[in-house]
């Protein structure tokens, strides 16, 4: 007799995977080897921003004094010399952006609107103000704001900004070894020719590339439907990573193996089947600080669920500040009254983190072909009657 196992909600099953976080430790790393690993350390700046008064265009600097317009220009000041000292209203000095302002300045006027005669400097410009093209010390940031929270990814900008503050050395979380095991007897290599019993494998192609848009570095196995071989190769991938993703034997098939093969391991369950369409029995458990996830065989499934729960998993793990992505249909979608519905839509950037949507038509979990022309998915919650064109939906994008 087959156990009936009771569904779980969609915030429920995030919940509970949300209690089970990477626990990473810190690591001490160069700047040059920090793209895509996550701070473990708030930046705060060293100095104010900009550390000097800075000039922002190539011109002549001035003490700014109405109704005159006309000056003697008296020295040049390079980029990256001391300030120079400005002692009349009616003296200039050359100057170049990138530059200290010379003191006794206030405003930099630039080339394109004086003419220069000898080292008379004369104003032909549509108007003339106060402090125009000078950049105030510390008007960007005051020394010790804070500039980048502990969590977040590091991204080429932020290496040029950790090089500004003289961080050489970033500390960083410690990122999760991560394997994939794939199974499935029908499964073959995309480089060979299936058999019509056979099909070539592709969720574990889409798992890899989610890893590494995650910048993560992992390692890949596939096993047949054979109960020893199956337990052998989780027993080994356990030990050896932080992270087991599993593709396919997590359904009630009488050769999806997985969920019992986990149970020997000694692998707590903390879910398995979830009130949702597509990805139902998806797989979630833990072992001591490893952690288990097990995907559906149908590629539409897996995707959603890495989409819905995997991905979100790492972001808070790394207590990475992601913004959640909001849709607005432009389309009345139906309501299931007890799953909570994923839908394939293309979509419209209407803002940063909206987007207009529409659904595309697929053959259900298992049309992968549609993936292609579609941009994420948008979570439909269960109940009664539509959601209504212009409403507002949870977006889970593949960018």
């Amino acid at each position: 007799m087959i156990e009936k196992e009771s569904l779980i909600t969609v915030i429920e099953a995030e919940e509970i995977i949300f209690s089970h976080l990477y626990k990473s430790s810190i690591e001490t790393i160069r700047l040059e080897d920090s793209l895509g690993r996550h701070t473990a350390s708030d930046w705060l700046a060293d100095d104010d921003i900009p550390s000097y008064d800075r000039v922002m265009m190539d011109g002549i600097a001035i003490r700014f004094r109405k109704e005159q317009f006309g000056w003697k220009i008296i020295a040049i000041q390079r980029a990256g010399e001391e300030a120079g000292n400005l002692s009349s209203d009616e003296d200039a000095i050359e100057i170049m952006t990138g530059s200290v302002l010379p003191k006794g300045a206030d405003t930099v006027v630039p080339y394109e609107h004086i003419v220069i005669d000898g080292s008379n400097a004369n104003f032909q410009g549509p108007d003339l103000k106060l402090g125009q093209n000078v950049h105030i010390r510390g008007r960007d940031k005051k020394q010790g704001d804070l500039l980048l929270k502990n969590g977040r990814q590091i991204r080429f900008t932020e290496m040029g900004l950790a090089a500004s503050l003289g961080l050489t050395k970033i500390l960083v979380h410690s990122k999760p070894r991560i394997a994939i095991l794939s199974t499935g007897d029908e499964l073959v290599l995309p480089e060979q020719k299936p058999m019509p019993h056979q099909i070539r494998m592709s969720n574990v192609y889409m798992l890899s590339g989610l890893l590494q848009q995650l910048d993560m570095a992992f390692n890949f196995q596939h096993v047949s439907d054979d109960g020893e071989a199956l337990e052998k190769a989780i027993e080994k991938l356990l030990n050896e990573n932080d992270v087991l993703l599993l593709s396919g034997g997590v359904s009630k098939g009488k050769f999806d193996l997985v969920p019992a093969t986990l149970m020997a391991l000694g692998v707590e369950k903390h879910l398995h089947r979830i009130a949702q369409k597509p990805g139902k029995p998806f797989w979630f458990g833990t072992k001591d600080d490893k952690t288990v996830f097990g995907f559906p065989g149908n590629p539409v499934s897996t995707l959603v669920c890495a989409l819905r729960y995997f991905r979100p998993w790492v972001y808070k793990s790394f207590k990475e500040n992601t913004t959640e992505q909001w849709a607005i249909s432009d389309y009345a979608f139906t309501r299931h009254k007890n799953l909570t519905q994923f839908i394939q839509v293309k979509c419209t950037q209407t803002s940063e983190d909206r987007f207009s949507v529409y659904p595309v038509d697929g053959g259900g979990s298992g049309d992968f072909t549609q993936l292609s022309g579609s941009d994420g998915f948008v979570e439909i919650p269960s109940g009664v009657g539509v959601i209504a064109d212009g409403e507002r939906l949870a977006f889970f994008g593949f960018f």
